[in-house]
């Protein structure tokens, strides 16, 4: 039994759609996307496959490099790889939902973001020595703000919609702007107007943000209706809760939320 795979570009969502098959039966693929000499598995992990083709998207391929994504068949250890693809975005940057990324909208960015990174030291001044003794640590995540600008009701209100649903999310420039991809824990949401004027819809979003790591993302719309009492009957006890859920963001998504779902990150 075979595994196939190819890849092609949705330059307007600034996504990689990729198409996945095996030759005969049903298995089961895990896809990895390949950048130089790095590799990481894709969220959509793991991916039923049929003789019919599926396909899936990814959200997270950085913009404007050529990446492979390379496909093993957990039934067999068969694997393949698709030629080199690279994503433009059609030159725009991206703002990624973690929750629910068919909501990802591309935005027009007013400032780059600024970052500081603060660093943990403690300074102990010794009797007899001009100069302290220190004790140093590894700086913080990049803290800093990005601003966004919306020219129009509907443009506003899918950025607003994406920032607030309590997930970080992703920012993906075009390499030229030398940000690249950046999970982002927000901090702060303040916007702006342009212009005084009433009728004006232009606004200036400043985004307030912590650099995270690549955090889990898990969507099903199915799940959107987990109830408590539900829960009670899927969990025995409530400290049997733990071991169904990695975290208590996951719970109102249900124990079995489904394809969309990635290896656990920073929360």
């Amino acid at each position: 039994m075979a595994v196939n795979i190819t890849a092609a570009a949705r330059n307007n969502r600034g996504a990689a759609a990729l198409s996945l098959s095996v030759s005969t039966g049903t298995g089961t693929a895990v896809v990895q996307r390949v950048l130089g000499d790095s590799t990481a598995l894709i969220r959509e992990n793991p991916i039923p496959v049929t003789t019919t083709p599926v396909e899936v998207l990814d959200y997270e391929v950085p913009l404007g490099v050529p990446v492979t994504y390379l496909v093993t068949l957990d039934e067999t250890g068969d694997t393949a790889q698709t030629a080199p693809l690279v994503v433009s975005g059609n030159g725009q940057d991206f703002m990624v939902s973690l929750s629910d990324p068919s909501r990802s909208v591309a935005v027009t960015v007013v400032e780059m973001p600024d970052t500081s990174y603060q660093t943990r030291v403690t300074l102990l001044p010794i009797i007899g020595r001009n100069t302290p003794v220190a004790q140093t640590d590894f700086p913080q995540a990049a803290t800093g703000t990005l601003t966004i600008l919306t020219q129009s009701p509907g443009e506003r209100d899918a950025l607003t919609a994406l920032i607030r649903d309590g997930w970080p999310v992703l920012f993906k420039s075009q390499p030229e702007r030398g940000v690249g991809n950046r999970y982002m824990a927000l901090t702060g949401i303040t916007t702006y107007r342009v212009s005084p004027l009433a009728k004006e819809p232009m606004r200036r979003t400043v985004i307030e943000y912590a650099t995270v790591d690549a955090t889990a993302s898990i969507y099903t719309p199915q799940a959107a209706g987990y109830t408590w009492d539900q829960l009670i009957l899927d969990v025995a006890t409530w400290d049997a809760v733990p071991t169904q859920f990695a975290r208590w963001n996951d719970v109102p998504l249900g124990p079995n939320p489904g394809a969309f779902r990635g290896p656990l990150g920073g929360f």
